[in-house]
């Protein structure tokens, strides 16, 4: 699914403070997702026998 700005703007003028919190909250998690995956992805190459 994808959406516009002014669509995600429009959902998002709509939320009340507890709900905006929430939001923002799981964007930050999603923003340590990206950050930590890639560095994973590394640990297990570097961990793994060569061949």
């Amino acid at each position: 699914m994808s959406l516009t700005k002014e669509e995600i703007h429009m959902m998002l003028y709509h939320l009340n403070d507890e709900q905006m919190i929430k939001v923002y909250n799981y964007i930050l998690s999603l923003q340590k997702e990206s950050h930590t995956a890639p560095s994973m992805e590394a640990d297990r190459q570097l961990k793994s026998p060569e061949q």
